[in-house]
């Protein structure tokens, strides 16, 4: 399996979404206000290569800061337009 893991992802209770929390926003989230990462484990997501068992594609955010598929566009942001992926990496997910 190629790639490297990068730390610092939550799950929101609100919107149920992955979000990344290691940075200064919490983000936008879907369900209103800020992501919340309360009762959230510690959570990391694979950066780099795809794999017979990976799912690649996946980009994040800059605006809302959760994750999204950009393998079908680059859907809608919470926090207004189409999800930005600017100087986002490109994440795999086990499959």
């Amino acid at each position: 399996m190629s790639g490297v893991q990068q730390a610092g992802w939550s799950w929101c209770n609100k919107c149920m979404g992955f979000f990344y929390s290691a940075g200064s926003s919490m983000g936008h989230c879907p369900a209103g206000g800020a992501h919340t990462n309360q009762g959230s484990g510690a959570y990391a997501a694979m950066l780099g290569g795809s794999g017979q068992q990976q799912q690649g594609g996946w980009r994040w955010c800059n605006k809302c800061m959760g994750m999204f598929y950009s393998g079908s566009g680059n859907g809608v942001c919470p926090a207004s337009g189409p999800h930005n992926s600017s100087g986002s990496g490109q994440y795999a997910f086990l499959t």
